[in-house]
C-alpha cells in the first residue's frame, strides 16, 4: 500500500480577493522503502506542498491519502500515527536532554497521561541507536550542535513509528560532512526501517545521489522521475536552467557518470567526492 498519495491536489493560499495557486492537479505517490526529494527554486511552493501533505495546511482542492485513507477525514491523533514531520526550525526545548526530546515522539501512542511503557522506552532506545545518537541521550539539547540536534529530531520522528516521514530542509545549517551523513542516514532508514521518506531540500547534488525519486517543482507543475531520468530528459534545465552535463552525464565529472548512476548505493558512495 502507498504511504502517501495525492489525487488532483491543488496547493496554495486562500485570500479574500482570490486564491493564490502554487501548483494544481498533482497526482503523486510515495511507497514505503523509498526516499524521495522535492526540489525547486525558492518560492515555488516546496514547503507549502510539504505542509499540505502533513495536514498542517488545507489544500485548495483535491485529496491527500495517508495509507489509503482520506487525510481530511482522520482525527489529529490518527494523522500523527501515519506521518511525522521534521521542520527546519530548531526545537525550543533547551531544558530537555536528548532522551526526553526523542521520547516526545511516543506521545501519539501513549495514554492520556502521556506515560511511557517498557515498549515505548525500547522504541526510544532503538531510534537513538538507529541514528547514532545514543551518546547524546543524557546531554542537554541546548548544548548540542545543529548536526546533533538534527539527529535527535530524526530519532524523535522514528520514535513516532509512522510509515511516512516528511522533512523540510533537514540539512539546513549543517556543514558538508554532516549533510552527507544526514542523507545517507535517511537512505538507510528507508531500507532498514521500511519508511517512506519525503525530503524538501536545496541539496541538488546529494538528492541526485541518494534519492530513489525526485519531484521537481516549477511554475508549470511537478515533474516526477528517477535521478537518472531527471538528469537526461531536460527537466533540470526546465527547473533550474542547467542541464545534465553539469553533473557529468554523457561526459563524466567528479560527481557522476553513466556507469555510476546504475551502481548499487554502496559503490556510489565510494565514488562520491
Amino acid at each position: 500500500m502507498k504511504a502517501l498519495e495525492t489525487r488532483a491536489l491543488t496547493i496554495g493560499y486562500r485570500r479574500r480577493r482570490g486564491d493564490i495557486v502554487l501548483a494544481r492537479d498533482l497526482n503523486l505517490a510515495l511507497q514505503r522503502g523509498s526516499l524521495v526529494g522535492i526540489l525547486g527554486a525558492n518560492g515555488v511552493g516546496k514547503s507549502t506542498l510539504l505542509r499540505t501533505l502533513a495536514c498542517m495546511q488545507a489544500p485548495l482542492a483535491g485529496h491527500v491519502l495517508l495509507a489509503g485513507e482520506e487525510a481530511a477525514h482522520l482525527l489529529p491523533l490518527e494523522v500523527a500515527r501515519r506521518l511525522c514531520i521534521v521542520l527546519t526550525a530548531a526545537p525550543q526545548v533547551s531544558l530537555l536532554n536528548g532522551y526526553a526530546l526523542v521520547a516526545l515522539g511516543r506521545y501519539p501512542h501513549s495514554d492520556w497521561l502521556g506515560r511511557l511503557s517498557k515498549s515505548d522506552h525500547a522504541q526510544v532506545a532503538w531510534a537513538l541507536q538507529a541514528v547514532g545518537a545514543t551518546d547524546l541521550a543524557e546531554q542537554r539539547v541546548a548544548r548540542l550542535s545543529d548536526g546533533q540536534r538534527q539527529k535527535l529530531m530524526i530519532a524523535r520522528a522514528l520514535t513516532q513509528d509512522c510509515p511516512l516521514m516528511l522533512l523540510d530542509e533537514p540539512t539546513a545549517f549543517l556543514d558538508y560532512p554532516r549533510r552527507l551523513e544526514t542523507l545517507r542516514l535517511l537512505r538507510r532508514l528507508t531500507r532498514q526501517a521500511d519508511r517512506a521518506i519525503l525530503v524538501c531540500t536545496h541539496e541538488l547534488d546529494l538528492a541526485l545521489r541518494y534519492c530513489d525519486e525526485l519531484w521537481l517543482m516549477s511554475k508549470s507543475g511537478v515533474t516526477v522521475g528517477s535521478p537518472a531520468t531527471i538528469l537526461r530528459d531536460g527537466s533540470l534545465h526546465a527547473t533550474f536552467g542547467i542541464d545534465g552535463s553539469s553533473f557529468g552525464v554523457n561526459g563524466g565529472s567528479r560527481f557522476f557518470d553513466d556507469a555510476q548512476l546504475s551502481q548499487p548505493l554502496e559503490c556510489q558512495e565510494d565514488n562520491l567526492v
